[in-house]
């Protein structure tokens, strides 16, 4: 084989790696854009999410005021007030009533009357 023939297909395979090269350069660019912009449209799906979420947040807290529970059953014509001390009964952690409280007592009356005139 010849030197210029030798020099030819040397310069010959430089330049098929540089074409490969450029080609794989373009292909992997092009991917990389896709990708970005794919995670660009996800951040932004992220953030009007999270503005949903606390939006929705904000409104449910609302609701659980005593405030929003009044708007809320006066929105359903229900007629209902915060209970008076005498009508709430605190629970032990297991479930029970805690003794001594007037609405648990009232209750119990109540009961044992009306087991009295069943048996009557």
């Amino acid at each position: 084989m010849s030197v210029v023939a030798g020099v030819t297909m040397h310069f010959g395979a430089i330049i098929a790696v540089l074409f490969l090269v450029g080609i794989l350069y373009i292909l992997s660019s092009t991917s990389c854009s896709q990708l970005m912009k794919s995670i660009g449209e996800k951040k932004q799906t992220l953030v009007k999410l999270d503005k949903d979420s606390q939006r929705a947040k904000a409104e449910w807290d609302g609701m659980k005021t005593p405030e929003g529970i009044s708007a809320a059953l006066a929105r359903l014509g229900l007629k209902m007030g915060t209970p008076s001390h005498a009508q709430v009964v605190r629970l032990n952690s297991d479930g029970t009533p805690r003794g001594g409280q007037l609405a648990v007592i009232r209750a119990k009356k109540r009961v044992d009357t009306a087991q009295f005139k069943r048996k009557r």
